[in-house]
């Protein structure tokens, strides 16, 4: 009897523990931000100011703009390669533009922006590219045109109203990209949630012929996903370029893998079907935290790139654990 008792109080602590760690999963990234701050607290004193922790707001307001697009695409098991190159495209634009009303150059920036993705979208669901291949080569096309645009120099955006966007303040300790950042993110969170394109884009993700049988147009749905994920990589641009007060074209290529870390990190599965809004928001921050802490210990950019793609593996690698278990 003794002997029956020990083995089933060591079954039930393991179902207890297995239980436990399912548990802990689900805040894995809010885990991971939390280590991260208190490696930050203790590599840096400056990274409890709080002029750098509004520096780090701000970087993460434009990278998880656009990683909300981007958790769109993922959700059903596609990918966006592009989503960098938009931003940086609309970033010229905006260089372009910015001496004409901003009612006038806001909406044409975001129009080319969306524009941009239902390229993709056409691509994707009608002539049935594989997503990849499809954004691999607007990756491209799209960083060629933001050359085409510059001439291949940086274009300065001299004019303070898109300053503005990028790096304004409200009452002095509001940054006003983070509150753009999260209306975007309330907003398509939202959607997601409360609306038939919100249920169709998970549909897809688990079982795209169930979506059809049920009578939605799937391929209308699918170029409706990829253009609101170019129109919030517009979004990015704009405050991309209020931020860095210039168009940069060398750095077309530079953006898309944070925000589709961002939208891993935070636990949306790449097979599609799982994940949200708020698990891309807290990998923005995760992301965030990351460049911030190495551009504190002054770690050189040519090394920054490899020691993120590291830590993403790593953590990538855990997660994929966690939802196994």
């Amino acid at each position: 009897m003794e002997t029956n008792n020990v083995v089933q109080n060591r079954v039930c602590f393991r179902f207890n523990l297995n239980s436990i760690l399912h548990g802990l999963g689900k805040y894995d990234c809010l885990i991971v931000v939390l280590f991260l701050v208190v490696i930050g607290s203790a590599s840096s004193d400056k990274f409890l100011t709080s002029d750098n922790l509004i520096n780090v707001l701000r970087q993460i307001s434009i990278i998880g703009t656009a990683a909300l697009g981007a958790t769109f695409v993922i959700l059903t098991s596609g990918i966006d390669l592009s989503v960098g190159p938009v931003m940086v495209l609309c970033t010229m634009f905006v260089g372009l533009f910015q001496h004409l009303p901003m009612f006038i150059s806001i909406p044409a920036v975001l129009l080319i922006s969306a524009v941009c993705g239902a390229i993709n979208g056409v691509f994707v669901a009608y002539l049935r590219f594989p997503p990849f291949i499809a954004t691999f080569a607007t990756m491209s096309a799209f960083g060629g045109i933001a050359y085409v645009v510059s001439t291949g120099i940086r274009v300065v955006i001299s004019e303070r109203a898109w300053w503005t966007l990028g790096s304004g303040m409200i009452a002095s300790w509001i940054p006003v990209p983070v509150l753009i950042f999260l209306g975007m993110a309330i907003f398509c969170w939202a959607v997601l949630q409360y609306t038939r394109f919100g249920r169709n884009t998970y549909g897809l993700g688990i079982n795209e012929t169930a979506v059809m049988y049920a009578g939605h147009n799937v391929a209308r749905v699918k170029l409706g996903i990829y253009t609101v994920a170019g129109l919030l990589a517009g979004v990015a641009g704009i405050l991309l370029a209020g931020r860095l007060r210039e168009a940069d074209p060398g750095l077309v290529f530079y953006y898309t893998l944070d925000c589709i870390a961002a939208v891993a990190l935070g636990g949306t599965q790449l097979e599609g079907g799982f994940g949200g809004i708020g698990r891309t928001v807290a990998g923005a921050l995760v992301i965030g935290l990351i460049s911030n802490i190495m551009n504190l210990l002054n770690i050189s950019a040519y090394y920054q790139q490899a020691i993120k793609g590291i830590i993403i593996l790593i953590s990538l690698a855990i997660f994929k654990r966690r939802l196994e278990q």
